[in-house]
């Protein structure tokens, strides 16, 4: 049983792998943007859109004044606001200091899609050829998987997830508009689902995607550190990935 827990387990991880692979450097006419990104060191990310004019993709790594992200000798992590870093650099107590900055989720374009059947315009899982690994489990007797998605919340009422979706986590505190928000992880944006859609959408329903880890057990749990607007910083994500 273990074994088989395994090898499930690694199916499923090396599968997300290559789909986000497959999805990033491209496939058929369907994919509407060539993707060119520009990593050059201090600058945010662009896109080349199709008519080839860069568009900003990214409106992270802006340093947040003030605000230091601090690594404790004990391996915690922690968020100081002071004006003298070069202090916190004498603790003996304190290994790192890095500047907190903030975070944009990648641009894509989204779109609600339910009651529609839209699995043929899918092409990343036969890419990766993820219809074959789903049938080597049929028959199987796996556990479920629960899978953290660290984004932008997930709306556990989207019907292509149902009963997938665990109560989740909020770390990022306001709106962009600067309203607190309550605990649960849920999407005010609209990527985190995206991206547990991609996941864990229910395979052959007749409606929306099937997602990558096709008939097994996937349990979704959101973990909230970008806003309604994508935003968030490095010190939200930190948290976020230690919850």
């Amino acid at each position: 049983m273990r074994k088989k827990v395994i090898i499930t387990t690694a199916i499923t991880a090396c599968a997300c792998l290559l789909i986000g692979l497959a999805c990033f450097w491209g496939g058929p006419e369907k994919q509407e943007r060539d993707r060119a990104l520009d990593a050059k060191a201090g600058q945010p990310l662009h896109i080349a859109s199709a008519e080839g004019h860069p568009e900003e993709l990214s409106g992270g790594g802006e340093p947040i004044d003030g605000e230091f992200i601090v690594r404790k000798a004990d391996g915690s992590y922690d968020l100081v606001k002071t004006d003298d870093p070069e202090k916190l650099k004498k603790d003996p107590q304190i290994e790192g200091v890095e500047q907190n900055r903030t975070v944009v989720a990648f641009d894509t374009e989204t779109m609600a899609i339910t009651g529609t059947d839209v699995t043929d315009m899918q092409y990343g899982d036969k890419l990766v050829r993820a219809p074959e690994g789903w049938k080597m489990l049929e028959g199987e007797e796996t556990k479920t998987v629960r899978i953290a998605v660290v984004d932008t919340g997930v709306d556990a009422d989207h019907p292509d997830l149902a009963g997938k979706v665990l109560p989740g986590k909020t770390i990022v505190q306001e709106t962009a508009a600067g309203n607190r928000y309550e605990d649960g992880g849920y999407d005010d944006n609209g990527h985190g689902t995206h991206v547990a859609g991609i996941i864990a959408a229910t395979i052959d329903n007749g409606q929306g995607i099937n997602g990558i880890t096709g008939p097994v057990d996937a349990e979704i749990l959101p973990v909230k550190v970008l806003n309604d607007a994508g935003q968030g910083s490095t010190f939200d994500i930190i948290e976020g990935l230690q919850y």
